[in-house]
């Protein structure tokens, strides 16, 4: 009996421990995954905020420039002194600022996809300004002063 424990003793060792190897290299490439999914991830978020705020800056950009030629658009334009000039201009307003929030919106819903909830809440907000942005300039044939348009873009 003590010969055959001698013989099994190594044996049940040897497979303990190959199990544990085992379950060890299976843990390593867990742990490998899991740190190759979230530089991934941390790639994929970098990329998606880094498209957001150029699109946002780049609409930013353009509502500054309708605001510097606001005058090309109505008083000093002819179209707006004719007949229904006014919604004719309304529209070209609402056209080209429309354009602004759709271009903006696939890249604050990636963003919003990627997370954090914290960057998430942080881009909505900033497509919300564009939106009220663009609310203020339709606003602005009947309103006068820019007020609030200006606070807005600060």
């Amino acid at each position: 009996m003590n010969a055959l424990w001698t013989a099994l003793l190594p044996a049940i060792a040897a497979g303990v421990f190959g199990i544990g190897g085992v379950l060890l290299g299976r843990r390593q490439t867990t742990d490998q995954a899991e740190v190759e999914h979230g530089q991934w991830l941390r790639g994929q978020r970098l990329e998606a905020y880094v498209q957001f705020l150029e699109a946002w800056e780049e609409a930013l950009a353009d509502y500054q420039n309708m605001q510097d030629t606001w005058d090309a658009y109505t008083d000093a334009n002819p179209i707006y002194q004719a007949q229904n000039g006014e919604e004719m201009i309304f529209g070209a307003v609402s056209d080209r600022t429309h354009g602004f929030i759709v271009a903006v919106r696939p890249l604050r819903e990636r963003v919003q996809i990627l997370g954090p909830a914290r960057v998430e809440t942080a881009a909505s907000v900033l497509h919300t300004t564009l939106v009220e942005l663009r609310q203020e300039l339709l606003a602005r044939p009947h309103e006068t002063g820019w007020d609030h348009f200006d606070e807005l873009m600060s």
